[in-house]
């Protein structure tokens, strides 16, 4: 059994949603380009792109939706730590031969291995999913040692195998 005790920061939050949505960061930019060019295309067809002059105001919005939407979230983030103090409380991580458990203020959280989807260790955290789209993190900073996170890592190998992109 692997015990952590930690407090999340704001930076552990947005740290982590960044990782999460680094996938959305480029469907995003393809839905908008072909948003933007496929209707000009079936609507005029070649004429669309013989003055270009259209095209400035266009690639302008694309750049400013592409870098101030995660200025955004990074900001929404931060703002919803910062009204949630508890969020940034003790909290308590125990990993077993069962699954995963985490104890905080607000939660209490159980999650057996077989219902985890995948789990992705980033230079910082440890990602588990139990969908693409529900995550919890832990911080690498909450490990007493370098040993400890190799323990989750045979762990989480042995009780998930594929499942676990590590880096052993």
């Amino acid at each position: 059994m692997i015990s952590i005790e930690f407090n999340y920061s704001s930076d552990d939050y947005v740290r982590a949603s960044r990782f999460m949505r680094k996938r959305l960061t480029w469907w995003r930019s393809i839905s908008f380009t072909v948003g933007i060019f496929a209707p000009l295309l079936a609507l005029f067809g070649k004429r669309a792109f013989l003055n270009l002059a259209w095209l400035a105001p266009i690639i302008a919005i694309w750049l400013v939706l592409l870098i101030a939407m995660p200025m955004y979230e990074d900001w929404n983030v931060r703002r919803q730590v910062k009204n949630t103090p508890a969020a940034e409380g003790l909290f308590t991580c125990t990993f077993s031969n069962e699954g995963l458990h985490l104890v905080g203020s607000l939660e209490e959280f159980e999650w057996k291995w077989e219902a985890l989807v995948r789990v992705v260790e980033s230079d910082e955290d440890f990602h588990f999913y139990g969908s693409e789209s529900f995550v919890k993190f832990l911080p690498k900073r909450a490990f007493i040692s370098d040993s400890q996170q190799n323990q989750l890592r045979m762990l989480l190998k042995t009780r998930i195998g594929h499942k676990a992109q590590l880096s052993l």
